[in-house]
């Protein structure tokens, strides 16, 4: 794992979606007369908030939510220093995306990628995500998507990544389970 010492995450907050630079791609999101009701609805799901230490900056937000019982959706802004730290936030993205599709018990994890966004398409193969097909004229603007499903890690490599036995994960509640989690990334980067 490459985490980088000089970025945190933390749980996600409704402000960090109007404290983060966006990228100026992104911007029409925030632009959106629905802004405001997609960060109080991204705020109620599984969702983390990366940091530069040094300096406090929001490098970027991501998350899952539930579309239904054993169905989520991935989810994912940030800004353009977030290059930066790819090689990290593939490494950071895979540990706790495979954590959360087992503890929320999701049997498929999608997410949509613009065909033009070449970045997060790359990003989202890089973590597990894999093309299911095309949505043609999606978008609002008549722009086209790729629908993307996550495969699941196998159980004996989560297992191991998360530091603890089946048996003691599944009895901890949400936030410690969370709060395990990002201990064993905090142990694997060295910051602890």
């Amino acid at each position: 794992m490459n985490f980088n010492p000089d970025v945190e995450l933390r749980l996600f907050e409704y402000n960090d979606a109007f404290d983060i630079q966006l990228r100026p791609q992104d911007e029409c999101l925030r632009n959106s007369m629905y802004f405001e009701q997609w960060a109080e609805d991204k705020a109620k799901g599984a969702g983390f908030t990366g940091i530069r230490k040094s300096d406090g900056k929001i490098l970027g937000c991501g998350g899952i939510k539930t579309l239904w019982p054993g169905c989520g959706e991935a989810w994912a802004i940030y800004s353009d220093e977030i290059g930066h730290y790819s090689r990290g936030c593939i490494d950071y993205a895979k540990f706790y995306l495979s954590a959360l599709v087992k503890e929320m018990e999701l049997n498929r994890l999608q997410c949509l990628i613009d065909v033009e966004s070449k970045v997060k398409l790359r990003f989202a193969k890089s973590v597990g995500f894999e093309v299911e097909g095309l949505l043609k004229g999606y978008r609002f603007d008549g722009g086209d998507c790729y629908m993307m499903a996550f495969r699941k890690e196998p159980e004996i490599e989560r297992q191991v990544r998360i530091g603890c036995n089946a048996l003691e994960f599944a009895g901890l509640n949400f936030r410690d389970k969370m709060q395990l989690i990002e201990d064993e990334i905090l142990k694997l980067s060295g910051s602890r």
